[in-house]
């Protein structure tokens, strides 16, 4: 048995065409060896981290949580981190970095993908405080 850190995996995704990408993130953690049940689809139609989080926030309020522990991209948990303890302050917040094909923090400038994604995730770092 996998050791489990939660008693369910609440999975965010918008929908596309008939069906939602956090349908499809079930799906593909269940083909790997994941039980269904260890696993709530959350459809939304977020289009930024803090409407992601205010989304999520709901569902977590339903359910009573308490804690939670977000998993996002290895460059994205202190930005997120920032936004998840402002939209849900009552919640002890706790980052997971995932790694991303496209995104090495050692060797980041290296190639194109990574310096897009550095400048990208700084740029929102910076703007974000002034309502961009």
């Amino acid at each position: 048995m996998k050791k489990r850190l939660a008693p369910v995996a609440l999975v965010s995704g918008p929908p596309y065409y008939s069906i939602t990408e956090s349908d499809l993130a079930i799906d593909l953690a269940v083909r790997h060896g994941h039980r269904r049940e260890w696993f709530v689809s959350v459809p939304n139609t977020s289009t930024s981290t803090v409407e992601e989080a205010q989304a999520l926030h709901e569902a977590l309020r339903q359910r009573g949580a308490r804690s939670v522990l977000v998993v996002t991209s290895n460059y994205h948990t202190a930005r997120a981190g920032r936004i998840w303890r402002k939209e849900a302050p009552e919640l002890r917040v706790e980052m997971v970095a995932a790694q991303d094909a496209n995104f090495d923090p050692k060797r980041w400038w290296l190639d194109r993908e990574g310096r897009k994604i550095f400048f990208f995730e700084w740029s929102k770092t910076v703007t974000s405080p002034l309502g961009f």
